[in-house]
């Protein structure tokens, strides 16, 4: 075994099912991600959209990061050496608000007051904090015991 790996590159051969279908998930989890955050818009969405589009790059190969705000936030999130070590990435922590650079880079409007007028009239989705609804029978937000007691007392609720 150790010649085989000292010889050169070593190959893996792997049923392409599972080949094709771990990246095929991959994709399904990074389009869920972008579906969620375009619901709700955060003040970062440009930066986690270029994250999450690189990543969608970086399915079936390594691409370069072509624009600075990427490479500034693919290097403060290690990216690199989070492949390197294990093979994908989760993304931690990232900057709170978008750039200059990447609010002109994601928007056709190439006006910066223009882009940030538009934004700020963006109405972020209500939390509704009131009691069962036909959707939500218990509440849309009920605590853990909330949820036991219903399970307990009426779980065809």
């Amino acid at each position: 075994m150790c010649t085989y790996l000292e010889d050169g590159e070593p190959i893996l051969a792997v049923k392409s099912e599972l080949y094709f279908g771990f990246q095929i998930r991959q994709v399904k989890e990074l389009q869920n991600v972008q579906i969620h955050f375009s619901k709700y818009r955060p003040a970062n969405y440009g930066t986690i959209t270029g994250l999450l589009m690189h990543m969608l790059r970086n399915v079936p190969h390594s691409p370069v990061a072509q624009t600075g705000y990427l490479r500034d936030a693919l290097r403060d999130l290690h990216f690199d050496m989070a492949m390197d070590r294990f093979g994908t990435f989760f993304l931690p922590d990232i900057a709170q608000e978008d750039t200059v650079e990447c609010l002109l880079a994601m928007s056709h409007i190439k006006s910066l007051k223009q882009i940030k007028d538009k934004r700020a009239t963006v109405a972020m989705p209500v939390v509704d904090d009131k009691g069962p609804t036909e959707q939500f029978p218990i509440g849309n937000a009920p605590t853990w015991d909330e949820i036991a007691s219903t399970m307990a007392c009426n779980p065809n609720c």
